[in-house]
């Protein structure tokens, strides 16, 4: 945006700073008002991308390990795992594909999807993909949000926070106490998501531990 900056660089402990007057590129032709309102838009919207990438690439992590988990269990001399974990797991797994709808096409439908002929599942744009969008469209124009872009924000806006707690209950709810009972029963706890603290139920609730022999890794 136009307007007075203070650019400051710092060497060791010098110090020099310099205001610098930014000006509209001449053959843009936008008020004051516009630009106002473009700013306000922005202002809301990022944040909303900021909170859909988080939660998108974390139950896109979440749903890697439980299912990476799942399959280390089907392998030929894979060590026994009581039915108790195992049914938890896949049902676990379905309630992770059950959100992953907001985010993106989940894996289990993924296939029937590419197959041959329509699809057989209409999903939505994910919400993460719609905030990044919308976000383009609006910064790359040189005039106020449209009415559609304003109603898409608060559309957005409504949408995206219930989502991503949804997302959050996922790895800080309902992971710790599947890696609970996966503890007590001496089978390897699964690895929460990047960025999803600590997914190991009650036991040493301290930070992962890559040499954890109780963790399950992807």
């Amino acid at each position: 945006d136009p307007g007075d900056y203070t650019i400051k660089i710092k060497l060791g402990n010098t110090e020099q700073s310099k205001i610098v007057h930014v000006i509209d590129d001449p053959r843009v032709n936008m008020s004051a008002d516009d630009r106002a309102k473009k700013r306000a838009a922005l202002n809301k919207l990022q944040p909303l991308l900021a909170q859909a990438t988080l939660a998108a690439n974390q139950i896109q992590g979440l749903r890697t390990n439980v299912n990476n988990a799942i399959e280390t269990w089907k392998r030929p001399g894979a060590p026994q795992v009581p039915d108790n974990i195992k049914k938890a797991a896949d049902d676990f797994l379905k309630k992770i594909d059950a959100a992953y709808v907001n985010w993106g096409t989940p894996p289990s439908l993924a296939s029937n999807i590419s197959s041959a002929g329509p699809a057989l599942v209409q999903l939505a744009t994910p919400l993460n993909r719609r905030a990044g969008e919308l976000i383009q469209a609006i910064e790359g124009t040189s005039a106020a949000p449209t009415d559609y872009e304003m109603a898409q924000i608060d559309i957005l806006a409504k949408r995206i926070p219930p989502a991503a707690d949804e997302v959050s209950a996922l790895v800080n709810t309902d992971l710790p106490a599947l890696n609970q009972m996966m503890i007590d029963a001496k089978v390897p706890y699964i690895a929460p998501p990047v960025g999803g603290g600590a997914g190991r139920g009650r036991r040493g609730g301290d930070d992962e531990d890559s040499d954890d022999p109780d963790r399950e890794d992807p």
